[in-house]
């Protein structure tokens, strides 16, 4: 079943929405909390673009984190034992996407819902994307963030 773009949500009025129709996905996430999708870095800037939660599977989304910041979200991880707090990390690209630099950041998704919140505290960064991310059932949880090296195109023809 596509998330975005139908008219499948009717509590309009509680603050919930459907997902834009132009909404990419950059990061997508299951957990006892709901789904969450997070936009990709590439539409940082189009209308909706930002971190959303659905609980009831799909079609009703609650926008968590506006889209007017200039990063995307590549990746996002439950934390065990901890049903509100998710990892996320995502790319700055003000300077562009060959400049960008990555973040990993700790989110409280209870906290979302009492005033604006940013993605708090940092907790890493990088300037590789992040392609994978894993968190450990470990106490304290450690976090496995896997990124990709960047392999410019060949000079000359193989």
């Amino acid at each position: 079943t596509r998330l975005d773009g139908g008219k499948t949500c009717s509590n309009v009025d509680a603050g919930l929405t459907t997902l834009p129709t132009e909404f990419v996905v950059g990061a997508l996430l299951a957990t006892d909390a709901g789904f969450i999708v997070g936009s990709d870095v590439l539409d940082r800037h189009s209308p909706g673009a930002g971190l959303y939660l659905s609980r009831d599977g799909g079609d009703c989304w609650q926008q968590l984190e506006g889209g007017d910041a200039t990063w995307g979200y590549e990746a996002m991880a439950a934390i065990p034992g901890r049903a509100d707090d998710i990892l996320v990390a995502v790319r700055d690209g003000t300077f562009g996407r060959d400049q960008a630099s990555d973040f990993l950041y700790r989110y409280n998704i209870a906290a979302a819902f009492v005033g604006p919140r940013r993605l708090m505290p940092l907790l890493w960064k990088g300037n590789s994307a992040v392609s994978s991310l894993f968190v450990g059932a470990d106490e304290p949880p450690i976090a496995y963030v896997l990124s990709l090296i960047h392999i410019s195109e060949p000079t000359r023809p193989y």
